[in-house]
């Protein structure tokens, strides 16, 4: 059960983290692809 709980725990903060640094790097210039990518 642990388990199944921290790979939950973990997808949300990946999915969370990563779609939010993509829109806050939408609205910003000069960050490009790569500042998307590499958070």
């Amino acid at each position: 059960m642990k388990k199944a709980i921290a790979e939950c725990l973990g997808t949300f903060i990946l999915v969370f983290f990563g779609t939010g640094t993509a829109v806050l790097g939408n609205g910003m210039e000069g960050i490009g692809t790569t500042g998307i990518g590499l958070p």
